[in-house]
């Protein structure tokens, strides 16, 4: 309610001034859609600028984290002639040249700002030349004065990729894809379409639960190669990973393919997990199997869930959405629903009204669902988080009544203040979800994986012992320090 419309301009400079250009419509296609693509080289038609800042960020922040690939990105390197004259015969020979030297399936044609405002003709370009290529081209529209804001640098992006799948030939009545697949690659090894990911994936437990079920797992989007990509809507259903990533995609194939979809996802906790499960069964008729999966699982679960429901019971849980990652809003609800089912009352903070205001489908499902936490706005000036220390002041809280929900980056500890052995926090960041014995994301066993975690961590703040590592290196008080004084004094 507070927030100005994203199309409001110099209002927008004055509720939250700052650099806002981070996510752009370029940054987001390419870096975290085109090139989860395994077979697909990226033309990028603009300076060579746009190009070193997609590879420099994902490279080090996602790609380290979730095992993306080098992205390949072929520039047309515009410079001031092309940006004034236009550059279309320099794009008509980098795309030969990509479809020659990669060999390629796949040529993902991305504009940048220049190139979007001099209005080269960039599909007439792929049109004269693709019968000179063997690669399928195609163009995505991604300047990035269109759009700063992830809502809906999604919303333009994301149907650009359906219209890269085909009509479907067959439906399977017992494939199910999983939509919303982002921060991880669908890596297909053996056999055409077998999901067997190196590396654990948030994905995997979604996969296990349709194939318990008794149906087939049949497309992870985006994401595989370009023939696994063109057959998604062969699927006789859409199930959500990721709501924000996930309902653009649904949406576009229901309306372009009739691929119905199902509204459930981010299934952190045993009842989230539940919802999703029972409304595919439901939608599949397999509630029989359902039941039975569902009772297995709980039973595993039982005990460990009911230790951690009495020792958080009537904890507030401060969650983070990242502070100025304007697209971290959706696990951080999911956090929100899973600390609610535990009997924690949740607060949410770094979640400013824009980002929230641009994630509308995002906010909907959940508030719909019944989760609707307190958002804690804080000052609204972009990169500047809110205080830890000031909400807990607003909100007459000591650090007992409290657990810590870190977001994916940007984890708050002080030595002595705000630390992980005062504090009880549960990070389920990026390498958290990926550990393989116990991911701390969907499903029941990441449930009871971070309802361990839960009780560790309070059972360690209680005993208030000497401040750890991580707290050390971000805080400004070190004890060792003042054991070497005592030293000295001796």
């Amino acid at each position: 309610e507070v927030a100005p419309p994203t199309s409001a301009g110099r209002k927008i400079d004055e509720f939250t001034p700052g650099p806002v250009g981070e996510w752009c419509l370029w940054y987001m296609s390419m870096g975290k859609l085109s090139q989860k693509i395994q077979d697909a080289v990226v033309v990028q038609h603009g300076p060579l600028g746009c190009d070193a800042a997609v590879r420099t960020f994902f490279l080090e922040h996602i790609g380290t984290s979730w095992g993306y690939g080098f992205p390949h990105i072929l520039s047309t390197e515009m410079k001031q002639g092309e940006v004034v004259l236009g550059g279309e015969e320099k794009l008509r020979k980098v795309i030969i040249q990509a479809d020659r030297d990669y060999k390629p399936s796949l040529i993902l044609v991305h504009t940048n700002c220049a190139s979007g405002l001099n209005m080269d003709d960039v599909q007439g370009v792929i049109d004269s030349v693709q019968d000179m290529v063997k690669a399928k081209v195609h163009f995505i529209p991604s300047p990035g004065f269109c759009s700063c804001w992830p809502g809906e640098t999604m919303a333009l992006s994301l149907p650009h990729y359906v219209n890269l799948m085909d009509p479907p030939k067959n439906i399977d009545p017992k494939a199910v894809n999983l939509v919303g697949v982002i921060k991880e690659v669908a890596v297909i090894r053996g056999k055409h379409g077998e999901w067997k990911p190196k590396i654990p994936q948030d994905s995997n437990p979604y996969v296990e639960y349709i194939e318990r079920l008794g149906l087939k797992f049949h497309r992870a989007l985006i994401g595989g190669d370009y023939q696994y990509l063109r057959t998604g809507p062969e699927a006789a259903v859409n199930t959500i990973q990721c709501p924000a990533w996930g309902y653009h995609v649904a949406e576009e194939m229901e309306k372009r393919f009739g691929t119905p979809y199902l509204k459930h996802g981010m299934a952190i906790g045993v009842e989230a997990t539940v919802k999703w499960i029972k409304d595919l069964a439901r939608f599949m008729k397999v509630e029989k199997e359902a039941d039975n999966l569902i009772n297995e699982e709980s039973r595993k679960i039982k005990e460990i869930m009911a230790k951690a429901k009495n020792i958080v019971k009537g904890k507030v849980a401060l969650i983070s959405g990242g502070r100025n990652v304007f697209s971290a809003i959706t696990r951080g609800l999911g956090l929100a629903r899973f600390s609610t089912e535990l009997g924690m009352t949740p607060y949410c903070f770094n979640m400013g009204p824009m980002q929230m205001l641009v994630k509308d489908k995002v906010i909907r499902y959940f508030a719909e669902d019944g989760c609707n936490p307190i958002t804690l706005l804080g000052p609204h000036p972009w990169h500047e988080p809110v205080d830890i220390f000031d909400i807990l002041e607003d909100l007459g809280l000591k650090l007992d009544d409290i657990v810590y929900f870190p977001g994916d980056v940007y984890n708050y500890a002080k030595g002595g203040k705000f630390d992980p052995a005062n504090v009880p926090r549960m990070d389920v960041s990026q390498p958290f979800r990926r550990i393989k014995s116990a991911p701390r994301s969907a499903g029941f066993k990441a449930a009871a994986a971070m309802a361990r975690d839960l009780i560790d961590e309070v059972k360690s703040a209680n005993r208030n012992s000497k401040w750890t590592l991580y707290g050390r290196i971000w805080g400004e008080k070190f004890d060792f320090e003042i054991e070497d004084k005592k030293k000295i004094a001796i």
